[in-house]
């Protein structure tokens, strides 16, 4: 029963922001992960839902699993044959389940059979005091904030320890597992195939805008990211007051400030859309913006996707000098880190200046992207090989 309300707040959260027309076809996309086969193999993860955290953690990876020799298969732990599935898997993955009575039966039985079971995670959100500092935490329904309960998340990490191992995406993550007493692999974010697929037709199609204008992308993904936003607003307001060719795009339903109402008229919204919309959004600026609150443990556990995805699409970025976006960015090269308002002030003052600067900076980055954040990256060694003894010897 907690499940059912928890999907109703998310569900509710979606509709209320605006996109109801998109949390539709999420839904049906639900459905259908729900009732596909996933058949036999050596790795199971089993996620939450299907939204984009469970894309890069889920089929992502499992797609990353399956170039690197393994027998990788993805459902969610909705799916009717779930408890079945111990007696088909070497190994499972439980990414940002939550704690229903399946999951804590599938636990029960998984331990009883000596499976390996991995706790998965590519956000802050199992430590609960954290999770209700955050900004996310605040801007969360009643329904959605109920499965943050430290009972709960105890439940996650199985009792008794059983579940000894987890993967995640940062090694800020990394370092708060580890206060957990779990032996850590730290699995970056990679880019599909058919990501790259998608990418390659858009910029073979991608055509430059016919009045000049150059556009600034946010892409907030969640009403969670406002603060985010926030850091570099001064900026933004500087950069749009002294260029008056540029535009700022703005995704997701993240409320820019009082600030911003005299530029409405360059200011472009667009809610939540399909991955595919997405890149075309990305690739349609000039320069990303990945700003993230430096200092903050929920903000600086974030993944470099927004790095990612724009340096595939040929899209210079600008980020908050986190740690993670310091070690994929080599500043002035692939991209431009930022800690504060005059450094972003700087770094966007010199991409809206320079069409040159922004070419080169885009093809570099795409270059960091092609040979270190797809799938078909070579890079996890450490933790395919731990994969392959609990394969083999399942011990």
């Amino acid at each position: 029963m907690n499940r059912i309300f928890n999907k109703a707040g998310k569900v509710w959260s979606m509709i209320s922001q605006n996109v109801l027309f998109n949390s539709f076809f999420r839904i049906i996309g639900f459905v259908k992960v729900l009732l596909k086969p996933t058949g036999k193999g050596d790795i199971l993860i089993i996620t939450s839902g299907v939204g984009d955290s469970a894309l890069y953690r889920g089929r992502h990876v499992a797609e990353e699993l399956n170039e690197h020799g393994f027998r990788a298969r993805t459902t969610t732990q909705d799916n009717l044959r779930l408890l079945k599935k111990i007696n088909e898997f070497s190994v499972f993955v439980l990414h940002r389940v939550t704690c229903s009575s399946k999951i804590q039966q599938f636990l029960k039985l998984a331990k009883q059979r000596g499976k390996t079971v991995l706790f998965e995670t590519d956000d802050l959100t199992f430590d609960v005091n954290h999770i209700k500092k955050s900004n996310a935490y605040k801007n969360m329904n009643a329904l959605e904030k109920s499965q943050y309960d430290e009972e709960k998340i105890k439940c996650l990490f199985g009792k008794d320890n059983q579940i000894k191992y987890a993967t995640t995406t940062t090694e800020k993550l990394a370092s708060h597992l580890k206060r957990k007493n779990k032996s850590v692999f730290v699995v970056p974010n990679k880019l599909s195939k058919l990501d790259v697929e998608v990418a390659d037709k858009i910029l073979k199609e991608k055509n430059k805008h016919a009045d000049n204008k150059i556009i600034i992308g946010y892409f907030s993904g969640s009403a969670s990211h406002d603060r985010d936003f926030a850091s570099v607003s001064s900026a933004l307001i500087r950069i749009l007051e002294q260029y008056k060719q540029v535009k700022l795009l703005v995704a997701g339903p993240v409320n820019l400030g009082d600030k911003f109402e005299k530029f409405s008229n360059r200011v472009i919204r667009t809610p939540y859309v399909a991955r595919h919309k997405h890149f075309e959004n990305v690739a349609s600026c000039d320069i990303n913006i990945a700003p993230l609150e430096i200092g903050d443990d929920f903000c600086e556990s974030k993944s470099e996707i927004k790095f990612s995805e724009a340096g595939l699409l040929q899209v210079p970025t600008v980020a908050s000098a986190t740690e993670v976006f310091r070690k994929a960015i080599e500043n002035g090269k692939n991209g431009f880190v930022a800690e504060s308002e005059s450094e972003w002030h700087s770094a966007l003052k010199s991409l809206v200046e320079s069409k040159e600067l922004r070419k080169s900076v885009a093809l570099e980055a795409r270059k960091t992207v092609l040979s270190k954040y797809l799938t078909t990256s070579d890079g996890n060694s450490e933790y395919y090989n731990f994969l392959r003894q609990k394969i083999d010897g399942n011990f």
